[in-house]
């Protein structure tokens, strides 16, 4: 009998963290728009943030500047205080190395804390500023 258990609990607590993963996508979903963006210490120029839009579906993340559309595969780590995101560019010096992030997410505000180099590590904390090599976005949701 104590054998079973050995493989029930860990298939239900399995089965447990893909129902948080899959509630965590659905809060996610649907049209972000950026309200203001910080790179290594530096405002994003407004014009630049008003093109920034970002919208979540189960598997990719879309992310448009302006003309410029990217459809990044997206992989979210659930737990702490702050839930960790990874993004796999498909151009650029980081092509196919998944860059660390985390995020929140309270009401329709959505914050965003990148690392500019998948080497850099998973952020400590939301904020970017000079010298730490990462980009911080603010967003809301679409309606």
């Amino acid at each position: 009998m104590h054998f079973c258990l050995y493989f029930v609990l860990p298939l239900a607590i399995a089965a447990d963290d893909a129902d948080a993963l899959k509630a965590a996508k659905k809060e996610l979903a649907g049209g972000w728009t950026v309200i203001s963006a910080e790179r290594d210490g530096e405002a994003l120029p407004e014009d630049d943030v008003k093109k920034l839009r970002l919208s979540f579906a189960e598997e990719k993340l879309t992310l448009k500047q302006g003309e410029k559309v990217s459809h990044l595969p997206y992989f979210l780590h659930l737990g702490g205080d702050a839930h960790q995101i990874d993004v796999i560019p498909n151009d650029g010096p980081q092509k196919g190395n998944p860059v660390p992030g985390i995020y929140e997410l309270k009401g329709d505000t959505l914050k965003i804390c990148m690392s500019l180099k998948s080497e850099a590590g998973v952020p400590d904390g939301f904020s970017a500023a000079a010298g730490s090599g990462r980009i911080l976005l603010i967003l809301k949701r679409e309606k």
